[in-house]
């Protein structure tokens, strides 16, 4: 899982979504979208009042076609690292990373 703040520019390592039902129905089902045909897609789910914005996507280990260079250098790097994603890396590719579909999210509040 990556999570990217996009106000900061910064990847993040615990976050807490409080989602509305509505919210949290619209969450699912743009998952679900993904999941089911999302190869190079994102979506967007937005708040009740529209003032907040989830952008979700699916991506697989060592594929980031599709994905701006944010989101793949965020993919790239490790877990553990705490780093600006718009700049320079210091950190490298992770070798680490497991097989399978993993999940970008990018927060946005307005």
């Amino acid at each position: 899982m990556r999570i990217l703040d996009e106000g900061r520019d910064q990847a993040v390592e615990r976050a807490m979504l409080l989602l509305t039902r509505s919210e949290a129905a619209e969450l699912v089902g743009s998952l679900q979208l993904l999941l089911d045909d999302g190869a190079g897609r994102h979506e967007h789910v937005l708040s009740d009042n529209a003032r907040k914005e989830i952008g979700v996507a699916i991506y697989e280990t060592g594929c980031v076609d599709g994905f701006g260079e944010r989101c793949q250098r965020l993919i790239f790097v490790p877990n553990t690292a705490r780093t600006k994603v718009g700049g320079p890396l210091q950190q490298g590719v992770s070798g680490r990373a497991a097989a399978g579909l993993h999940v970008v999210a990018a927060l946005r509040i307005a």
